[in-house]
């Protein structure tokens, strides 16, 4: 989804610009080959779960971001996810964006990215625009269609200043 392509870019540019350097390694990584089994984030769990001697402290995943429904403007994954790290998000939404409507949300299955961190024992958690739960009244009607290339910069514009002050806190010290 180009739609979190542009919260990645955007986090990008907020660090280069204000020259900021965290404490702790950061990474921004946009996965390939979700839609056809999570091919692109396993791949890289696995070499982190095995080859690496990094600890990793949290993977947050976005995953549709561009769309607002008629209910809550965005949603915490409590499934597939690490509970305390989807709390510390709702926590950062609740100080950092006090306006913004949220709420956790499960899929029922792997449905996204951050599902193969997890399975590898990392803590990880996704902040999306969708709900299944009332899937008919938060998911763009488009979605999967030649016809879905829309994205408001406004909503995605929330999952950037969610990203920055994720990041921000984490290099601090932890969750």
């Amino acid at each position: 989804n180009v739609s979190v392509i542009s919260v990645l870019t955007e986090v990008l540019h907020s660090i280069v610009f204000n020259e900021y350097h965290p404490a702790k390694t950061t990474r921004i990584i946009a996965f390939a080959a979700e839609e056809i089994g999570l091919l692109g984030s396993r791949k890289l769990a696995i070499e982190q779960q095995f080859k690496t001697q990094e600890k990793i402290i949290a993977m947050v995943n976005f995953d549709m971001v561009g769309y607002k429904g008629t209910e809550k403007d965005m949603y915490i994954s409590s499934d597939y996810s690490n509970m305390d790290l989807a709390q510390f998000l709702q926590l950062l939404l609740n100080h950092y964006q006090p306006d913004l409507t949220h709420d956790f949300q499960q899929c029922g299955y792997p449905c996204s990215d951050h599902a193969s961190w997890h399975a590898y024992g990392f803590p990880a958690a996704m902040a999306s625009e969708l709900d299944l739960k009332q899937p008919n009244s938060t998911l763009n009607p488009y979605y999967h269609s030649s016809r879905f290339n829309y994205a408001d910069g406004r909503i995605i514009s929330n999952y950037v200043k969610l990203a920055l002050a994720f990041l921000a806190e984490v290099a601090k010290g932890g969750i």
